[in-house]
């Protein structure tokens, strides 16, 4: 797959769109010379729509911001930066030059102007969803749900549902019977 119209059929139409999520120097901003493509998706039907970021770091070029524009659903990965200087908070924040912080994936929600803005691909595991409405407030204002696991959300006319999804087996998914035997 690459970027385009990846499926148009019976009225469910699915583009996928490159995002920036290839390694880059810190300091410079400068790519690494490594090679790959790593897509986002909008999929529209029924006059809805619902963009999916997938891995990215969000900047003003990002096409987020235009193929998310007026959407349903923008759901956005998003990394807390670890404070302090240690060991384990600088490999931890080596990963924000391939992801996206609160405040810039704000910028994106703010520019694109989804009816609800969605966090998912929570990193670190553990960031509450007060940790990421704080960083995100300051430059975006809109409708946000912060994703979780079992979360449902249905769009249903100009309504849009968040609800619970029914665990099977006790939540596990080694439980859920998903997988045939």
């Amino acid at each position: 797959v690459s970027d385009g119209v990846i499926f148009d059929e019976d009225g469910l139409k699915i583009t996928s769109f490159e995002v920036e999520h290839m390694p880059i120097n810190v300091q410079s901003g400068a790519l690494l010379g490594l090679r790959g493509e790593t897509l986002g998706f909008r999929i529209d039907y029924k006059g809805h729509s619902v963009v999916f970021s997938g891995d990215t770091r969000s900047t003003p070029a990002s096409e987020l911001n235009t193929q998310g524009k007026g959407v349903d659903l923008l759901i956005h990965e998003v990394q807390v930066p670890s404070p302090g200087a240690t060991e384990e908070a600088n490999l931890a924040n080596v990963s924000l030059s391939v992801h996206s912080t609160p405040a810039q994936a704000a910028l994106v929600f703010e520019t694109a102007k989804p009816k609800m803005a969605v966090y998912s691909h929570i990193i670190p595991p553990g960031t509450t969803a007060d940790d990421l409405i704080k960083g995100t407030r300051p430059f975006y204002k809109g409708p946000l749900t912060v994703a979780h696991d079992f979360m449902e959300i249905t769009l249903k006319g100009d309504e849009i549902i968040v609800g619970e999804r029914e665990k099977q087996g006790g939540g596990k998914f080694e439980e859920s019977n998903v997988l045939a035997k």
